[in-house]
């Protein structure tokens, strides 16, 4: 990061430590940050009924790195480079819930997405070939792995060692 050492009050992190070296992504972090700065992380991790075919197609087309879909894995690298777990806060489904029980037709959208994506895969294959279809395919997914227990969003308070 451009920022000297040691100047940073806070990070807001959202939903990238999946594709970095977190090990290197999280010590940068740790390096900016004053004692006792803090380091806010929304994060999802596999969940429980992760499958383990489903989680090597979702994370080639996502392009995440698989051991950082570990939340012990995750925090254990933050205590190695100095961030102290303050809080954490498991969102789960709720927030998935939350939306579809205010109306919003998202999870509808990704099933149906998933629905037609499966039964037209041969042709939008030939059309935009294995990648962007994969892509699309996991993309829809995501939301309904939440749903189902497979996705877990959870937010984390990091805080630099004094």
């Amino acid at each position: 990061l451009p920022v000297a050492a040691g100047a940073v009050d806070l990070i807001w992190c959202r939903d990238v430590l999946n594709h970095v070296d977190v090990a290197r992504g999280l010590a940068e972090c740790a390096r900016v940050l004053k004692a006792g700065g803090q380091m806010l992380v929304y994060q999802t991790f596999a969940g429980a009924l992760m499958e383990q075919a489903e989680a090597t197609r979702l994370y080639a087309a996502m392009a995440i790195m698989p051991q950082n879909m570990d939340e012990a894995f995750f925090q254990a690298t933050a205590q190695a480079v100095g961030l102290a777990v303050t809080t954490r806060d498991v969102i789960s489904s709720e927030w998935r819930e939350r939306w579809a029980e205010e109306g919003s037709t998202a999870l509808l959208d990704d099933l149906l997405g998933v629905a037609r994506l499966r039964r037209r895969e041969t042709e939008l294959v030939a059309q935009y070939g294995r990648a962007a279809y994969e892509v699309t395919y996991a993309d829809c997914l995501w939301g309904i792995y939440q749903l189902l227990g497979k996705l877990q969003p959870t937010v984390y308070l990091l805080e630099k060692k004094q």
